[in-house]
């Protein structure tokens, strides 16, 4: 009896060291592959997801940092201008399309911001060599998505959905992106 009771100790032992032995596996699995949460993140993605050599990654950082700056004047102007806008609220005699005007002119740094991230983007992969070009290209959607999670705001948009007012979602094809879609206050939830 004893001989029995020793053999199953050892086996529900050795069961309890192949079930920590399989967490700690699959946490350090998890880990690795974790999507970024900042910028340096990113940076430290790319470098590695493209095998950076040391001036590459000098190069590249200092990209980063001047595209960091870059952003951040635009979003400080972007900041007054928007503010600018909503003290129209007071003006009870302005026409819509002077708020529609200076709505354009209040928001126009999304669009400044996507221009310098496209131009920033090619200037990374102009560093690249041309294995690393295609390695760039599989996994520049990843970035940017992380690059949108940075940025505290929603991802960019799916370019399928970037269609002008009205006839929005008729003629698009279905989303596969994992993006929900866009809202339009005409219709209902799905």
């Amino acid at each position: 009896m004893k001989n029995i009771n020793s053999k199953a100790g050892w086996i529900i032992a050795i069961l309890v060291l192949i079930n920590i032995a399989t967490l700690v596996t699959i946490w350090h699995i998890f880990r690795e592959h974790r999507p970024p949460q900042n910028g340096h993140d990113t940076a430290h993605f790319l470098i590695k997801e493209l095998g950076f050599d040391s001036l590459q990654k000098e190069k590249y950082l200092l990209l980063v940092k001047q595209h960091q700056q870059d952003i951040q004047d635009i979003k400080e102007q972007a900041k007054e201008s928007k503010e600018a806008f909503f003290f129209l609220l007071a003006d009870t005699t302005i026409s819509e399309d002077n708020i529609k005007a200076r709505a354009r002119t209040a928001f126009e740094s999304e669009g400044e911001i996507a221009i310098k991230t496209f131009h920033h983007l090619q200037q990374v992969r102009a560093l690249c060599t041309a294995e690393q070009k295609h390695k760039f290209d599989r996994i520049i959607k990843d970035v940017i998505r992380m690059m949108g999670r940075q940025a505290g705001g929603p991802p960019p948009p799916h370019p399928d959905r970037l269609v002008g007012d009205g006839d929005r979602d008729q003629h698009l094809p279905p989303r596969d992106d994992g993006f929900p879609p866009p809202p339009d206050d005409n219709r209902s939830p799905r």
